[in-house]
């Protein structure tokens, strides 16, 4: 299983990572490109991020030719950056998607709202942004990648996420082609879903796992 994700909810990390541990599997757990002990750097909100995991992915297929089941889990940016990775079919078995955004305007717009400022202020930042980095904010839509995707992926969120609303999972797994599966947990905010319900988080995971074959 590569994991990823921020690094501010490390125990929460640990929970779900042990129960994969505790199921036979391995795991190759990495922070994203600024996070945790990386050098800062700019967020892309998956644009870059993808492209790491991608590479991560082929590195883990030809260090370890004989895997018979390789899988992502990600974690807010983590997730998104799980879902955008499938634009490029990559050679994984699944995807399980916690708290993930499908596009990241609308959280940027969120944010705002909060800070009692015009939700347009982003359509200025985002033209800064392309600017100086040379990105539009419009370009960081996971969901885009789903269209003809055939992997299978669980989606995972919390119902009282008013960070990532859970209507972005909903959305994503609404756009994949391939089998999904969505679980929107009672009570949980953002990226606190295997803290809340630690036990209906392994039932699903492992379920999934299950039904697309890949439980060890």
């Amino acid at each position: 299983i590569i994991s990823h994700g921020y690094t501010d909810n490390r125990f929460g990390a640990m929970k779900y990572a042990r129960m994969y541990l505790e199921r036979g599997y391995n795991i190759i757990a990495y922070d994203l490109r600024g996070h945790g002990e990386n050098e800062p750097t700019l967020c892309t909100y998956t644009i870059r991020e993808r492209k790491d995991l991608s590479a991560l992915i082929r590195d883990s297929r030809q260090r370890y030719p004989d895997l018979k089941v390789l899988g992502l889990h990600g974690e807010s940016l983590g997730a998104s950056t799980t879902v955008a990775v499938l634009e490029e079919k990559p050679e994984v078995d699944f995807a399980v998607a916690d708290c993930g955004f499908s596009e990241i305007i609308t959280v940027m717009q969120g944010g705002l709202r909060g800070m009692h400022l015009p939700g347009w202020l982003v359509h200025v930042a985002s033209l800064c942004a392309r600017i100086r980095y040379g990105y539009f904010f419009h370009q960081m839509r996971p969901i885009d990648s789903l269209a003809d995707n055939e992997i299978p992926i669980l989606f995972l969120h919390g119902e009282k996420d008013d960070f990532i609303l859970p209507q972005h999972s909903r959305n994503m797994q609404k756009a994949t082609r391939g089998y999904s599966e969505i679980h929107i947990i009672p009570e949980a905010t953002h990226a606190a879903s295997v803290l809340t319900a630690p036990e209906d988080y392994r039932r699903y995971v492992e379920g999934f796992l299950r039904t697309i074959g890949a439980l060890k």
